[in-house]
């Protein structure tokens, strides 16, 4: 989507071309030199700015030009010209990205294709904006696929296949050492209800466990 401001004082100018898919024309077509200006210091993200050389201003040409590129100086501008100025021309050549056409010598079609055209440059610039979105998602797909790998290999590490099973089982022994030891409490102090005896009971796997075999 290119941005653009006219000041053609062609209001039909700006009005069809505020109709191009892609193209957003930011304001009403300008009227004197001085509204360019205010219309870059609120919006300076202008890719074409299309003025007419009989726009009203106290400015000469060459100021204005100066004033615009010093604002932006990516910004493409298209002049219109009443008749063949060779010395002006030539300055607007030297400083770059000026397009120069002369009145009833252009139409509202070219004007529209010279600014939905990209440049060589602007084509290489996409390219390699591509290029570069593709190269960072593998990047971020290798990435995470190495994270996976090194949480994949943590877990079978501190947990295996061999330490789940005897987890399990003193698991499965714990259970069946505590609901023993709650049937007693339970048969005991029905039996023994008003007698004093202390109670030992001994728990727990036979010696102690390491690397999966007892001791």
């Amino acid at each position: 989507m290119k941005k653009i401001i006219t000041a053609l004082q062609n209001k039909m100018v700006n009005e069809k071309l505020a109709n191009v898919e892609n193209i957003k024309v930011m304001t009403n077509d300008i009227q004197y030199q001085e509204g360019i200006i205010e219309a870059l210091e609120i919006n300076n993200e202008i890719d074409f700015v299309l003025f007419s050389e009989l726009l009203p201003g106290n400015m000469k040409i060459e100021e204005l030009i100066e004033k615009i590129k010093q604002m932006n100086e990516n910004i493409k501008i298209i002049i219109i010209l009443e008749n063949k100025k060779e010395e002006l021309e030539n300055y607007l050549l030297a400083k770059g990205k000026i397009f120069i056409f002369y009145n009833n010598e252009i139409t509202i079609e070219q004007l529209i294709k010279i600014i939905e055209e990209k440049s060589n440059q602007e084509i290489i610039e996409q390219e390699l904006l591509e290029i570069k979105k593709i190269i960072n998602q593998e990047n971020i797909n290798l990435i995470n696929k190495t994270e996976n790998k090194k949480t994949e290999k943590q877990f079978s590490y501190v947990i295996s296949e061999e330490d789940k099973k005897e987890i399990e089982k003193e698991l499965e022994e714990e259970f069946r050492i505590k609901t023993i030891f709650d049937k007693f409490k339970e048969v005991f102090s029905k039996k023994e209800k008003n007698k004093i005896v202390p109670i030992i009971l001994i728990t727990g796997l036979r010696g102690c466990r390491k690397n999966g075999i007892y001791y």
